[in-house]
């Protein structure tokens, strides 16, 4: 396990000479049918045999041929990629069973995360966004690949493909983790918690801001909304000081107290 593969590169070989591979058999069958295509050929350019009779050696030698490479892709297990050994699921002398797996090859400098996406907020992401993938610690940088087109009924959500890159493959492959995707983004966006923002009776959002020693509120007007961070369009400027500790004793108009 961990050595590198390349793409058709053989892995795994079962003996030839197991009675129900029938591996020498038919290679003698291919080796014999491409000796009588070779012959027959040879006779039609001359003349002497008929289309008829080259079309049955070259179909019989198509026969010989495919059972000989479905007999070697039986005896001589390659791998289907370019890759690393991540499992070996078999040892030396060990007894398979059909459909048991061998041995499992990955392509670890770029994982691939399934995530679903539910349908409130399936029009919020838009293709080929950028996304994050942390895991005990380690942070990945990737970027959704790939979204489906229809709900799926069993998870009543959207299945999204998101590929990360993997510098030194510190993360393993078959692992989970916290999957995060950029949804929107605006650098000189105003951003605040949103647990800082109250509401009155009428449903207006509004926040205290501490100027001049006392509590002044200011209606705010909130343009996108995250689990944890509320963006503010209007009601707010840079260089405003937020209140954001000690709120359920906050009125208009009271003294404050700022400490660093």
């Amino acid at each position: 396990m961990g050595q590198v593969v390349s793409r058709n590169e053989i892995i795994i070989n079962f003996p030839q000479d197991n009675p129900q591979a029938s591996f020498f058999q038919t290679k003698a069958a291919f080796e014999l049918a491409e000796q009588t295509l070779n012959r027959t050929q040879s006779l039609f350019d001359t003349g002497g045999v008929s289309q008829h009779d080259l079309d049955g050696a070259k179909t019989q030698f198509r026969v010989a041929e495919a059972n000989y490479e479905a007999t070697q892709r039986a005896v001589f297990v390659r791998s289907p990629i370019a890759g690393t050994i991540t499992d070996i699921d078999v040892r030396l002398w060990e007894r398979v069973t059909p459909g048991q797996y061998l041995f499992t090859v990955s392509q670890l400098n770029t994982l691939h995360a399934k995530i679903w996406i539910s349908p409130n907020d399936i029009n919020k992401v838009p293709p080929n966004a950028s996304a994050t993938f942390r895991h005990n610690g380690s942070l990945l940088q990737g970027r959704l690949v790939n979204i489906a087109l229809t709900l799926n009924p069993d998870q009543n959500a959207f299945a999204a493909d998101i590929a990360f890159e993997n510098p030194n493959q510190k993360v393993r492959g078959g692992l989970t983790g916290t999957a995060k995707i950029v949804t929107y983004n605006n650098d000189k966006a105003i951003s605040i918690p949103r647990n800082v923002v109250l509401r009155d009776m009428e449903g207006q959002d509004y926040v205290f801001v501490a100027q001049d020693g006392v509590a002044i509120r200011r209606d705010i007007i909130i343009s996108n909304r995250s689990d944890l961070q509320y963006e503010i369009t209007s009601g707010l400027e840079v260089g405003d000081l937020l209140i954001v500790q000690g709120l359920q004793f906050v009125r208009a108009n009271s003294r404050v107290s700022i400490q660093d």
